[in-house]
């Protein structure tokens, strides 16, 4: 596959995505909500004004192989995938 085509559709799929981020990621924007969440993480933690958090990690897997399959080696040499996830004082991802 030539390199503009695998780009087409990367865009393409990352603009899908990004479309369904409305449904799944949730950020207070009313001013008692904003102001609740806030109070949430500072009880925790001692942050202020932080409304939302974000942590990563790889998840091991096996070489999806072919040609692309290097795409997915770490840099701790291993296969793996990385994921977020976006999180409130509530622990509600």
């Amino acid at each position: 596959m030539h390199q503009t085509t695998a780009s087409r559709i990367i865009a393409k799929a990352l603009r899908a995505i990004a479309g369904l981020s409305n449904q799944y990621i949730r950020m207070p924007n009313k001013g008692d909500e904003i102001i609740r969440v806030q109070n949430g993480f500072y009880r925790i933690c001692r942050f202020p004004r932080v409304i939302r958090c974000i942590d990563g990690t790889h998840i091991k897997m096996q070489s999806p192989g072919a040609q692309d399959g290097e795409v997915f080696r770490n840099r701790k040499s291993y296969f793996s995938i990385n994921t977020e996830i976006v999180a409130g004082p509530d622990l509600i991802i």
